[in-house]
């Protein structure tokens, strides 16, 4: 067999008549950067009235307990809006719960405060951290979660990430589902999500010379990919209320299209529960409302009602063992009527080009 050496590296039968060399070896004294190690971390279970297991670090019952009850409220909330065939899957959900969460180069961290659920164990791998948080979801900063939650007024945070579980678990193929791709494919080619309102930005000064767009306005996080894409549409299409808005548009503004907004400050200890009353959940980014989606996008909007049907048509086999070689993707989707799932979702007037998995 011919071995193959890499550059710097001669054969040691070589007939030069030069010293064999080896200059690509490792050198025994070099030191390589030191990487944070999470996957020792301690979490302690912590069972919610809601059926979902809170997995919090010592941490966050010492210095931030309250997120315990508000995350219990949420979650009620959101079982409350869900068809029942999701309900074991969001109570067997475990929540993990941190104050504050680094990763990667010990003397440069990459510190997260968002919240996000772990479909694979690849990553959790990767970046060093504990492999039983796959099929969970994390909230890497509670104190950020109590600020960045009135953003969706309230519950519509968590819901988004719930969502993302229940498109790996409930639709046919999982995160491969084709028709999720191809709603997004549509969605982002039609340009309609490039400029959309964000809540969050709700108090931008705008610059009265571009006008439309500045300000709040924002290219929306549903044009990420096309698991974003129906996380978000999902949110907007579960959020049936403030009926009043659903004929306004993004040029009425922020103020004539917006549901209320609510502040909380994330730094508040004395936090007391009121945000969690909350029961009306939005999206952040516009549409932001089932009513706004269907009069902003009707093909979105057509195309979110087959999936839900879908869902709630859903068996959930609990018994369903998860693969981290398969990407955690339902290979044994069941639904009580085949005829619920579409091979592909019709879009009048829009020429498909080939799906690329984002």
């Amino acid at each position: 067999m011919d071995i193959q050496f890499g550059p710097g590296i001669q054969k040691e039968n070589s007939t030069s008549s030069s010293p064999r060399t080896v200059t690509n070896q490792p050198d025994h004294n070099q030191q390589f950067p030191e990487l944070i190690d999470n996957r020792n971390l301690l979490y302690l279970p912590v069972p919610l009235r809601c059926g979902v297991t809170a997995m919090c670090r010592d941490d966050v019952l010492s210095t931030c307990p309250m997120v315990l009850d508000c995350l219990n409220s949420d979650i009620e909330y959101v079982l409350s809006i869900l068809p029942k065939s999701v309900h074991a899957l969001v109570r067997r959900t475990n929540v993990f719960l941190n104050t504050s969460f680094e990763f990667g180069l010990r003397d440069n961290p990459t510190k997260v405060n968002y919240s996000t659920a772990h479909h694979e164990a690849g990553w959790l791998i990767w970046c060093l951290d504990r492999v039983e948080k796959t099929r969970s979801i994390e909230i890497y900063d509670c104190f950020e979660y109590f600020r960045a939650r009135t953003h969706w007024n309230g519950p519509g945070l968590i819901l988004h990430e719930f969502c993302h579980l229940i498109h790996q678990f409930a639709l046919p193929n999982g995160l491969d589902n084709s028709n999720v791709k191809r709603l997004h494919k549509r969605a982002k080619d039609s340009g309609i999500y490039d400029l959309v309102l964000r809540r969050d930005w709700a108090k931008r000064k705008q610059d009265q010379d571009l006008a439309y767009a500045t300000a709040p306005f924002d290219l929306a996080y549903a044009t990420v990919n096309h698991k974003e894409f129906f996380a978000e549409m999902s949110v907007s299409f579960l959020a049936n209320f403030y009926h009043h808005l659903d004929s306004a548009t993004m040029r009425d503004g922020m103020q004539y299209c917006c549901p209320p907004l609510y502040e909380s400050d994330k730094q508040n200890s004395s936090y007391t529960g009121s945000i969690s009353l909350i029961r009306q959940h939005c999206n952040k980014f516009f549409p932001f409302t089932k009513g706004q989606l269907m009069k902003f996008d009707e093909v979105s909007y057509s195309g979110m009602s087959m999936l839900w049907d879908v869902i709630e048509a859903w068996v959930d086999d609990e018994s369903f063992s998860y693969d981290a070689d398969s990407g955690g993707n339902n290979r044994n989707h069941s639904v009580k009527g085949a005829e619920v799932e579409p091979k592909y979702i019709e879009f009048d007037g829009y020429v498909e080009d080939e799906i690329v998995s984002l």
